[in-house]
């Protein structure tokens, strides 16, 4: 699965498959995809320290985070034209518990 962002044409390639996931650090993490039903189950850790999570627009601010962030997003159709992408982070280093929002 790729998934192609509008901000700086940016994009993640995301395998689908049960194994691990890969060593070291990027930006945007590893991601590994699976199925399940018709949501798109995409988990990621491995985030370098460069990154940021969160802040969209004026309306939020971005959160610095640790190595051990780790982030679900469940990807699912709503009708013809909607797409959901529920995202839940967890990093027990920067943050008291898990958090995260839901866009269309």
């Amino acid at each position: 699965m790729v998934i192609i962002y509008e901000y700086m044409h940016l994009f993640r390639i995301v395998p689908i498959h049960d194994g691990p996931h890969q060593p070291g650090a990027s930006w945007m993490g590893d991601s590994i995809g699976r199925w399940d039903g018709d949501t798109f189950v995409v988990d990621t850790v491995g985030f370098n320290l460069k990154s940021t999570v969160g802040g969209t627009g004026d309306r939020h601010q971005p959160y610095r985070h640790s190595e051990q962030l780790h982030m679900v997003e469940r990807i699912r159709r709503i009708d013809l034209n909607t797409i959901e992408i529920d995202t839940r982070l967890e990093d027990p280093k920067v943050f008291e518990g898990p958090w995260g929002w839901t866009s269309r």
